[in-house]
């Protein structure tokens, strides 16, 4: 049996420091980086378009939508339930408006 190599974490302020010094974009999660794909044009035009639905979806309910590869966001804990599907090229969000509904 092949053993699995030993995870290095590291802390945010460390991956900040040495995030800094890269040519490419990271992305942070528990301790483990990642790198990051370069961005093409499909890929843009389906943020694009999935980021504008999103805000149409969400106008008028006290959420903001973002979208850029500048944009850092620090989240201490994560705990939700993602609301919408992907299906092929369609966003589908779910039919449920109860009140017990949470607004995303």
């Amino acid at each position: 049996m092949i053993g699995q190599p030993q995870r290095q974490l590291i802390t945010p302020v460390e991956y900040l420091e040495w995030e800094e010094q890269q040519p490419i974009k990271y992305e942070y999660i528990d301790g483990e980086v990642f790198a990051m794909t370069g961005g093409t044009l499909p890929h843009n035009s389906i943020a694009v378009n999935l980021t504008s639905a999103l805000k149409n979806h969400l106008r008028g309910k006290g959420c903001k939508v973002f979208k850029g590869t500048e944009l850092e966001i620090y989240l201490t804990s994560v705990d939700f339930h993602c609301p919408i599907s992907l299906v092929y090229e369609d966003v589908v969000f779910p039919e449920d408006d109860s009140e017990d509904s949470p607004d995303y």
